[in-house]
């Protein structure tokens, strides 16, 4: 059997040029004015993951390497990501985004998103991630249409509970986003 290894480069990163870069900070331009910035999302039931009830594995499931300059870099022995493909691609999704109007004001959007990439994430058979990179769609006239936006999130189960309760904005490259929980680490024994 081979073993398909995904390597991911540091020297690279994904530049999302079409990504709305407001949808996780904005720096504030004068000294003093309050700046709408925030890590994640915790909801305490879950969030409903777009595009993965019903998907199956796209590939196989294979092992993510880190390479810096040619060499390798284990950061994360253990870590494997399955890509995965979504039955329904069209989903709605509570869309968190700083206001440009208003320095320090987050806007609420429950938008239509179309799912264009779904992967799992874990360490020994452990799922702790799924990360889901879509474009929000909008409606005119009754018809739903594609924004040329494109945005990438990481939900989290924070407890081992099976429940992913944290969501993540991601703005970098998505594997090299991925942060492995503590319960995660403590029952697979990595440090």
């Amino acid at each position: 059997m081979h073993k398909l290894i995904l390597v991911l480069l540091f020297a690279l990163t994904v530049d999302v040029a079409a990504q709305d870069r407001s949808s996780a900070q904005v720096p504030g331009s004068l000294a003093g004015e309050q700046r709408c910035g925030f890590a994640e999302l915790y909801q305490s039931e879950g969030w409903s993951i777009p595009g993965l009830p019903g998907a199956q594995p796209k590939a196989p499931r294979v092992a993510v390497e880190f390479r810096k300059e040619g060499v390798e870099d284990i950061v994360r022995p253990g870590f494997f990501a399955t890509s995965l493909k979504a039955v329904a691609t069209e989903k709605r999704l509570l869309v968190l985004k700083c206001s440009q109007e208003a320095p320090g004001r987050l806007a609420v959007r429950n938008v239509h998103v179309k799912v264009l990439e779904l992967w799992q994430f874990d360490v020994k058979g452990k799922v702790f991630a799924y990360g889901v990179r879509y474009e929000p769609q909008y409606e005119s006239g009754g018809t739903l249409h594609r924004s040329l936006e494109y945005v990438q999130v990481i939900f989290y189960d924070t407890d081992g509970s099976g429940r992913f309760t944290a969501m993540s904005y991601q703005s970098a490259n998505l594997f090299q986003s991925v942060k492995i929980p503590e319960w995660v680490k403590r029952s697979t024994e990595l440090k």
